[in-house]
């Protein structure tokens, strides 16, 4: 086995260098033969670049090679769909794609799709392009990725009703006990899906464990809240265990409460837009911002700020009492 070849997992990468330059990659092949094959080639392609006769890889060659050095997840299945977005620029070898060839296919492409799309795929663009630069494919940046300015749209709040229309048809109870949860505590997802009958202290939710502040924080829970809990779980709450859990005891997966919220048919309606809910209504509610920044888990106000959403409707109204 040549000393420059190394097996990761199933599949074979290689490193070498050529010209005082050090390259490595995935050559994409679980077998040696087919393995010493590709490393002899990306030698050759990379003594050819070194004296400025060689011929830089295909963008779809490049999505390939990167590809296969990434693991199974969400980040890789949004990766392929992107690379099908961009099968026509695909075609183009990496140092050739310019600026026009971006701005013709994000004209066509917003045709028919968001500016917040045609972003989302860019930074795909680039993200494939640097490493194409990282991995020596490529000498510089071909072409500047633009941002193209979005356009802000109004983002959902919440309210008491939507209960009743993401639950209609809902068999499994957990459902609307967790939504009413989150909408009533501002708890994230990832805390909601760690959350145990202990951190029920009386009415107050004591939210602890691995979250992302990693703080201990103590929310008091109104009346309905805790009656959500006891029309799922029984008028003697339990005191151990995960509050919600899926199949063996254990903890749902992230996004489980997705496909409830997508019944709702509230364009934009996430999990995170339940805590901003709260951080909302409260604001609105004239509660103290320093009682809604530490229910919430913030370290600084100006982040709890950014969750407060406002109206048409209640600008009109402050205008009418502000001038009467």
């Amino acid at each position: 086995m040549p000393r420059w070849l190394h097996k990761r997992g199933l599949v074979w990468h290689y490193r070498f260098n050529a010209g005082g330059r050090d390259y490595s990659g995935s050559t994409g092949a679980t077998d040696l033969p087919t393995a010493k094959l590709v490393l002899e080639y990306a030698r050759q392609q990379a003594i050819l670049m070194g004296i400025g006769q060689g011929k830089a890889p295909t963008l779809g060659a490049v999505i390939k090679e990167w590809l296969a050095g990434q693991p199974y997840g969400r980040h890789k299945a949004a990766a392929e769909k992107n690379r099908d977005i961009l099968k026509d620029l695909a075609k183009l070898p990496c140092d050739k794609i310019n600026d026009p060839d971006v701005k013709r296919w994000a004209t066509d492409w917003m045709e028919t799709h968001s500016t917040a799309s045609v972003n989302h795929v860019l930074r795909y663009l680039k993200l494939w392009l640097r490493y194409a630069l990282k991995q020596k494919l490529i000498r510089e940046m071909p072409c500047t990725i633009p941002a193209y300015k979005e356009q802000q749209r109004p983002r959902p709040v919440a309210d008491l009703s939507l209960l009743d229309k993401v639950c209609e048809g809902a068999t499994n109870p957990q459902i609307r006990a967790a939504l009413a949860l989150c909408m009533m505590s501002g708890m994230r997802e990832g805390e909601l899906l760690q959350c145990r009958w202990e951190w029920l202290q009386g009415e107050t939710l004591v939210i602890q464990g691995r979250t992302k502040s990693k703080k201990i924080r103590r929310v008091p829970l109104p009346p309905r809240a805790i009656q959500e809990l006891r029309a799922y779980a029984g008028e003697d709450l339990p005191r151990l265990g995960l509050m919600f859990h899926g199949k063996a005891g254990k903890p749902h997966s992230k996004g489980w409460l997705r496909q409830a919220l997508e019944r709702s048919e509230v364009q934009g309606l996430g999990m995170h837009r339940l805590r901003a809910t709260f951080a909302t209504l409260h604001l609105r509610a004239k509660t103290p911002l320093k009682e809604v920044q530490e229910m919430m888990g913030h370290a600084k106000p100006d982040t709890t700020l950014i969750y407060q959403e406002t109206n048409l409707e209640d600008k009109k109204n402050r205008q009418k009492d502000l001038w009467a």
